[in-house]
C-alpha cells in the first residue's frame, strides 16, 4: 500500500494515522536511556512516510496550542489583577456639574433619557435643603434634598458620617447613579 496524497483524498488518512501511530510507538526501543531504531527495512521505510511526519507535527501543534493557552492565561491573570486592584475613583479632586436639587429632579422628571445622557455617572455638585436624614443597610448616612415634588428629590449617600441638620441649605458633591423615584447620588461629600 502506498502512502501519499492519493490516500488522503479518499479518506484513508485516519486509518493511516492509527496504523502509523501504533507502529511508530512500537518501533522505538529504549536501551540505556538512549533511543534507537530497529534495523528492519520495513520499519525504516515506514518511519519515513508522510503519516509519521503528520503525527509528529500533530504533537508539535498540541505543544504550541498549550503554550499559546498558557501565555494567554498569564496575560489574563495579570490584567485581572491590575483591574481588580486599581484605585477606587472618588469625587474629591473632580469638578462637578453645579445644579440645584430642584433643577436636577425636574430634569429627570421631564425627560429621563436626556437627563441620563447628561448626568449619569458624572460628578454632580447639587445644592438644596435637607428634608430627611436616615441610614442605609451599610450604616451610611443618607440625606434627601427636597424638591417641589413631594415624592421626589435627590438622595445622597454620604461617604463618611457627619452631623447633618434638617432644613439646612448645603452643597453636596457625588456620582449620579440615575433615577428611581428620587435622583441617586453616591460617594457623596460636603462641597466646600
Amino acid at each position: 500500500m502506498e502512502f501519499g496524497i492519493w490516500n488522503l483524498k479518499f479518506g484513508i488518512f485516519a486509518f493511516e494515522l492509527r496504523v502509523a501511530k501504533k507502529i511508530f510507538h512500537s518501533t522505538f526501543i529504549i536501551h540505556n536511556s538512549k533511543l534507537s531504531f530497529p534495523t528492519s527495512s520495513f520499519c525504516r521505510k515506514f518511519i519515513n512516510t508522510p503519516a509519521i511526519f503528520l503525527v509528529s507535527k500533530f504533537h508539535l501543534m498540541k505543544k504550541k496550542v498549550l503554550l499559546f493557552l498558557l501565555v494567554v492565561g498569564a496575560i489574563a491573570a495579570v490584567l485581572g489583577y491590575v483591574v481588580w486592584n486599581k484605585p477606587h475613583e472618588t469625587v474629591d479632586d473632580k469638578k462637578g456639574i453645579q445644579i440645584t436639587a430642584e433643577a436636577l429632579t425636574n430634569a429627570f422628571l421631564q425627560n429621563e433619557l436626556s437627563a441620563n445622557a447628561t448626568y449619569l455617572n458624572q460628578v454632580i455638585e447639587v445644592s438644596g435643603k435637607v428634608s430627611e436624614i436616615s441610614k442605609n443597610q451599610d450604616g451610611k448616612d443618607v440625606l434627601l434634598l427636597e424638591s417641589s415634588d413631594p415624592l421626589s428629590g435627590v438622595q445622597c449617600t454620604m461617604r463618611e458620617p457627619g452631623n447633618y441638620e434638617m432644613e439646612k441649605e448645603i452643597t453636596i458633591k457625588g456620582f449620579c447613579n440615575g433615577y428611581t423615584t428620587v435622583v441617586l447620588l453616591s460617594d457623596c461629600i460636603l462641597s466646600k
